[in-house]
């Protein structure tokens, strides 16, 4: 992709339909801001993969504040396949991201689940330690992207909280 860290300044948010967690806002709007004839697809197409991580980042933020630090991210679905979304997402999160090799994740636990109880394996420990790549692709976080991804979630964070009129910033700004 020809396009760099930031978009060339655009910021995507993804609520085209509503938002769901952590704002659970069904009247929030979603925006392609600082839009210009400058830019190009692989603009857009950055943008958008930057927009989901930073919603990502969001609950990731939210879940530490309740749990802890949290020192790795592992990752699966389709938009996971691509690498370029697993860097984007490691500097965003500022955190190691895992990807095994099986992007379906909802239905390698299923699978896990049901080979316990046909027996085939004693419990999910032995199932996982069979079923699951023990090589995952690593993504580590650079501090030099890690820094311009915090300004493209502070940017974010800012315009959610104009365009929806609340003060979701300051609750995962701290």
């Amino acid at each position: 992709m020809d396009s760099k860290p930031d978009s060339k300044g655009i910021t995507m948010i993804p609520h085209f339909q509503g938002s769901a967690a952590p704002y659970w806002n069904p009247l929030a709007k979603g925006l392609f801001f600082n839009l210009s004839l400058d830019h190009k697809r692989g603009d857009l197409t950055r943008s958008i993969l930057e927009g989901v991580a930073s919603e990502l980042t969001t609950n990731i933020r939210l879940i530490e504040k309740l749990t802890g630090d949290i020192d790795m991210v592992s990752v699966a679905g389709g938009m996971t396949r691509a690498d370029l979304f697993c860097e984007i997402q490691s500097n965003l999160y500022n955190r190691k991201v895992i990807r095994n090799e099986n992007a379906e994740a909802t239905s390698l636990g299923a699978s896990m689940i049901a080979m316990v109880t046909l027996g085939k394996y004693k419990d999910i420990f032995e199932a996982y330690e069979n079923m699951v790549d023990q090589n995952p692709d690593i993504f580590y976080p650079d501090d030099e992207l890690v820094s311009i991804y915090d300004k493209v979630y502070e940017r974010k964070m800012v315009l959610y909280d104009a365009i929806n009129f609340g003060d979701v910033y300051q609750a995962y700004s701290e």
